[in-house]
């Protein structure tokens, strides 16, 4: 997935940028958070764990 389509889904559902850590981003809703690389594209495991870090708060199918 391209990270530019991930961060928009996130920004959609009320997913915040936190800050910005070396190579990572940590963003955050309620009291779930979450690591994005700073990269072109992000890897489906990658992708698979951001949705189950954040499925706490937004649901399990919130990344489709």
């Amino acid at each position: 997935m391209a990270k530019q389509q991930l961060v928009k889904l996130l920004k959609r559902n009320g997913v915040q940028l936190i800050r910005q850590d070396g190579d990572h981003e940590v963003w955050r809703i309620e009291n779930c958070q979450t690591y994005v690389p700073k990269h072109k594209t992000v890897s489906a495991g990658v992708c698979r764990s951001i949705r189950d870090a954040l499925a706490p708060a937004l649901g399990e199918d919130w990344l489709k």
